[in-house]
C-alpha cells in the first residue's frame, strides 16, 4: 500500500503581508525588495530559470519562468502587478513577480519544502506535530499547497525517492545521512537546514526527523514513470496565474479529502491506484494551462550591503549568557536608530527556538512606538511611548529591573540617566519625565538565570503591534550595555 499526504501550508503571499524594503542595497538588487522573512511561512510567484515538460510532453530546458513556490530569504520586487480590488480580495492571482536571491549573513526563516536545484527536499516541516510524517517510503506521493476560497491549490507535487532518518543531535555531529545530501547541495543547508536547526536546549534537539528527496524527471524510469513537479509557466511580464485547484473527489470520499489548513491529511491507497492519481493530478494542472516544472535553478547568493544590517537572526543572534544566579537587579541601555523601521531590540525567553515562555523586553511596533513589556508575576504589562521613535535619529532607552526593590522602569531620551548609566541606583533617584507611562512591579521570574537573551530579535506571539513570531529588527543599533549586580556587559558598534 501507498500513501498520499494533503499537506496545506500557509497560502498567503510574500509582498501582500511582508514589509516591502526600498533602498539600493547592492548592484545586483534593485530598490524593491523583501528581506529574509522572520514570520509566518508564506508564498512567492517567483521568476528564475528553469526546465518544464510543455503541453505535448516535450522537455524544453534553460528557460525562464514563473512559478508558486516556498521562499523564504530575500527576494526583489521587479513586477507590481496593479490587480483591481476585486481581485485583491480573492488572493488567488499574484501580487508581485519576484526574482530569489539569498544572503545568509540574516538567515531567519525556513525554506521547507526546497524545490531549487536537481531534486526537491522536505525534511521537517510538521513532521514534529504530525509523527506519521516521518513514516513516509519511496513511492509516496506528497501534495503540497494551501486552501484558498475553499479550494485546495497546489504549488509542489513531490514523489518521494528516499527517506533519511536524522535529528539536529546527529545533523550537528555529522554523523546522519544528511550529510551526503548537504554534499551534494550546500545551498539546501544554507537555507533550509541551518536555517530549522536547533541548540542542544531545545526539545526538539534529540526528535527523529526524516530528510526526503524527490524524485527528478531524470529518475522517473526507475520510479513507475512517475517523478516531482510544480505548475509553471514560461515567464511573461504581463500577468501572473493562479495556483491550479486540484479535486479527488473521483477518487475519495469527501470526508477523505476535506482539507483542515493546520494538518496535514494522510490517505492509502493500492500501489498500481497511486499512479494514476498522479497522473489526475498532472492531468489536471495541464488543462489549467499550466506545464509542468521539472527543474529550477538554485538561485544565486548576493551579499548585500544593508545600511541597516546589523545582527544575526533567531539564536544566532548575539546572545546575552543566562544571568548569573542571583542577579536581582539589571540595568540596560541601548541606543539605536530607526528609519520607518520596527522589530525587537532586546528580548528573552526560555528556549532559543519555539519558547512557550517569552517576553520582547524592549520593542518598536509596526506603528512606530517604542514599547516595553514587563511581567509583574501574572500578567504581561507593556507600556508604549507617547512619540514614535522610527523617525531616523538616534534615542536611548533605558530598562531598570530590580527584584529588591520590586519594580521596572523604562526611560526614553533622558540625559541624566543615560550619563550615569553606570550608577543604577543613581538612576532611580531622577525625575521620571523619560519614563513611559509606568511602573510595575517585577517578579523574581524576569531575572531568571534560565532565560535565554538576544539582541535585535524577541519572540512575540500575542503582543500587540507585531508579528507574533520572531519580531527582528531591521533598524540599527549602535551602542549596548548591559549592568546587573553581578558583572556588566558592554558592546559598541559604530554603524556608518
Amino acid at each position: 500500500m501507498k500513501k498520499i499526504i494533503l499537506f496545506p501550508h500557509p497560502g498567503g503571499e510574500h509582498g501582500r503581508q511582508s514589509k516591502i524594503t526600498t533602498s539600493k542595497i547592492s548592484d545586483n538588487i534593485g530598490t524593491e525588495y523583501i528581506r529574509w522573512h522572520n514570520g509566518q511561512h508564506a508564498r512567492k510567484f517567483l521568476k528564475n530559470e528553469g526546465n518544464f515538460i510543455d503541453k505535448k510532453g516535450n522537455l524544453v530546458e534553460n528557460k525562464d519562468i514563473a512559478f508558486w513556490c516556498e521562499w523564504e530569504p530575500q527576494s526583489e520586487i521587479i513586477n507590481n502587478f496593479n490587480l483591481s480590488n476585486i481581485e485583491k480580495q480573492k488572493k488567488e492571482l499574484p501580487l508581485f513577480l519576484q526574482t530569489p536571491f539569498f544572503d545568509t549573513t540574516e538567515r531567519i526563516q525556513n525554506t521547507d519544502p526546497f524545490i531549487f536545484g536537481n531534486n526537491f527536499y522536505w525534511a521537517f516541516c510538521r513532521q514534529g506535530s504530525q509523527p506519521r510524517l516521518t513514516k513516509l517510503s519511496s513511492g509516496d506521493l506528497v501534495l503540497f499547497g494551501s486552501k484558498i476560497n475553499n479550494k485546495f491549490v497546489i504549488d509542489t507535487v513531490f514523489v518521494i525517492r528516499e527517506g533519511i532518518d536524522y535529528s539536529w543531535n546527529t545533523y550537528n555531529l555529522g554523523t546522519s545521512g544528511v550529510s551526503n545530501i548537504i554534499k551534494k547541495c550546500p545551498e539546501y543547508d544554507e537555507i533550509t537546514l541551518k536555517a530549522g536547526s536547533c541548540s542542544s536546549s531545545n526539545p526538539d534537539y534529540y526528535y527523529n526527523y526524516r530528510l526526503y528527496v524527490g524524485v527528478n524527471y531524470n529518475e522517473r524510469d526507475s520510479h513507475n514513470e512517475m517523478f516531482s513537479f510544480f505548475p509553471t509557466k514560461q515567464y511573461d511580464t504581463i500577468k501572473g496565474f493562479k495556483r491550479p485547484e486540484i479535486d479527488l473527489s473521483d477518487y475519495f470520499n469527501y470526508d477523505d479529502i476535506k482539507i483542515n489548513p493546520q494538518s496535514a491529511r494522510r490517505l492509502t491507497v493500492e500501489d498500481n491506484k497511486l499512479k494514476r492519481i498522479w497522473q489526475e493530478v498532472k492531468k489536471q494542472v495541464v488543462e489549467q494551462d499550466l506545464n509542468l516544472g521539472v527543474y529550477t535553478k538554485i538561485p544565486p547568493k548576493i551579499v548585500v550591503s544593508y545600511k541597516n544590517k546589523l545582527f544575526k537572526p533567531k539564536a544566532k543572534y548575539p546572545q546575552i549568557n543566562n544571568l548569573d544566579a542571583g542577579v536581582n537587579k539589571i540595568v540596560i541601555k541601548i541606543v539605536f536608530k530607526s528609519n520607518k523601521q520596527y522589530g525587537a531590540l532586546i528580548g528573552n525567553q526560555n528556549r532559543d527556538l519555539n519558547p512557550n515562555e517569552f517576553n520582547p523586553v524592549i520593542y518598536i511596533d509596526t506603528t512606530g512606538y517604542l514599547r516595553a513589556t514587563l511581567w509583574d508575576g501574572k500578567n504581561n504589562r507593556t507600556l508604549k511611548s507617547e512619540v514614535r521613535v522610527d523617525d531616523n535619529k538616534s534615542h536611548g532607552v533605558i530598562y531598570i529591573a530590580d527584584t529588591v526593590k520590586n519594580e521596572q522602569l523604562i526611560y526614553l531620551d533622558t540625559k541624566e540617566i543615560i550619563h550615569d548609566i553606570l550608577n543604577p541606583d543613581k538612576c532611580n533617584t531622577y525625575k521620571k519625565d523619560g519614563e513611559l507611562k509606568d511602573a510595575y512591579k517585577i517578579s523574581n521570574e524576569n531575572l531568571d538565570n534560565k532565560y535565554f537573551w538576544q539582541l535585535g530579535t524577541a519572540y512575540t506571539r500575542n503582543k500587540p503591534k507585531t508579528n507574533g513570531f520572531w519580531f527582528v529588527f531591521d533598524g540599527v543599533i549602535m551602542e549596548v550595555l548591559i549592568k546587573t549586580n553581578k558583572n556588566a556587559k558592554h558592546f559598541e558598534y559604530n554603524i556608518k
